[in-house]
C-alpha cells in the first residue's frame, strides 16, 4: 500500500490501513506499508475488505481465488 493521497495536486493526508488480522498501520504521505506473506497463507478464498481511513466506512475489496 502506497499513500499517494497527495497525487494530482492534492494536499494529502496520513492514512490508517486495516487488513485481515494485522494491527492497524499508520501510513504518512508518500510512505508505504507491505504485507509480506502471500494472501493465501492467512486468508481463505473469497472477498476480503481492505479498510483505509480515507474512505470512511467504505473499503476496497480484494478477491482471492
Amino acid at each position: 500500500m502506497v499513500n499517494r493521497t497527495n497525487a494530482v495536486g492534492q494536499r494529502g493526508s496520513t492514512i490508517t490501513v486495516r487488513w485481515a488480522d494485522f494491527s492497524a498501520r499508520v501510513v504518512p504521505i508518500g510512505a508505504t506499508t507491505q504485507y509480506t506473506q502471500p494472501f493465501g497463507a492467512y486468508l481463505e478464498g473469497g472477498v476480503h475488505d481492505l479498510h483505509v481511513s480515507l474512505y470512511g466506512s467504505s473499503s476496497a475489496q480484494v478477491w482471492l481465488r
